[in-house]
């Protein structure tokens, strides 16, 4: 039997000062800054143990929409694969290759 698991990384973008990082009171939680995701599945496997780059498409936004979104694929089994290529930086380009 396979097994689904999706494999994602989050990464967020937070203001520098922590103490503005959460705002919790009774019936909220409010996080400042912003969150992208990129799925690890198909991505180039690498002999590197101590770091790694991904590069995240910006419109991979971790928002309400972006979550149900991700959960909605993920309960229908869909396969999230990695997408390396950057939006509008053109096919094979980087986003530096694209001046941007």
């Amino acid at each position: 039997m396979r097994v689904y698991s999706p494999r994602v990384l989050v990464v967020l973008y937070l203001p520098i000062s922590p103490s503005r990082w959460l705002e919790h009171v009774e019936g909220s939680l409010v996080m400042r800054g912003s969150a992208y995701w990129v799925s690890l599945r198909g991505a180039p496997a690498s002999d590197n143990r101590s770091s790694r780059t991904f590069r995240i498409p910006r419109h991979q936004v971790l928002s309400v929409e972006g979550l149900t979104g991700l959960m909605t694929r993920a309960s229908r089994r869909e396969e999230i694969l990695y997408e390396s290529r950057i939006a509008g930086a053109g096919p094979g380009k980087s986003r530096e290759d694209a001046g941007h």
